[in-house]
């Protein structure tokens, strides 16, 4: 699934590749592989709430706006954060990242042979 979005009129159009993976049924739950083609600030957990998905442990995107609040104001104890959001952090992981920066590619890998 391939996800573009613009919000604002004076934002930057992006894009995400959405991948599934697997399936938890019991848990209600899909593993995806998201490949963002663009750079932009929180992009993964948009383009997922755009779509009705939110990510496990997100305590911002897809959640009741007095919540966000409260969190961002540290008003929420990390047991209200679990039973809200599934997770006591963001369930968002990178396993490969790459990168130019002043004409030099950077790579980073979190699987050994991934790269190779």
């Amino acid at each position: 699934m391939q996800i573009s979005k613009s919000i604002d009129v004076r934002g930057k159009e992006s894009s995400t590749l959405i991948r599934p993976l697997a399936y938890n049924k019991a848990k209600n739950q899909t593993l995806v592989e998201a490949i963002p083609y663009t750079g932009r600030q929180h992009q993964i957990r948009v383009h997922l709430d755009s779509i009705g998905h939110r990510i496990v442990g997100d305590p911002i995107y897809g959640l009741d706006e007095n919540f966000v609040d409260d969190f961002l104001n540290d008003k929420i104890e990390n047991s209200e954060r679990v039973k809200v959001t599934g997770a006591s952090r963001l369930m968002l992981h990178a396993y490969y990242l790459e990168f130019n920066f002043l004409d030099t590619t950077y790579v980073f890998c979190s699987k050994q042979g991934f790269c190779d």
